[in-house]
């Protein structure tokens, strides 16, 4: 298999994120940066890469990368919806 479609999470999973770590995956996945994203929710950097982590963790995402992944399916699944 040559293109990976990306980790796969089940939505219940995501249930699991606090509002500000959902506000924080949301923001990913509609491609807002570290910094973008703190200036946006008037968070220190600091801050969101500790939210970037705890995400990271709950959802299981070895790597910033599937995060990234990830969360654009997830924001394009919710359009759709």
């Amino acid at each position: 298999k040559l293109v990976s479609t990306g980790p796969e999470v089940s939505a219940s999973r995501i249930d699991c994120l606090s509002n500000r770590e959902l506000e924080v995956f949301d923001l990913i996945g509609q491609g807002y940066g570290t910094r973008q994203i703190s200036e946006r929710l008037r968070l220190s950097v600091k801050t969101v890469e500790t939210y970037r982590a705890h995400i990271k963790e709950k959802l299981n995402f070895a790597n910033a990368s599937e995060l990234l992944q990830y969360a654009i399916r997830w924001v394009n699944s919710q359009d759709k919806g």
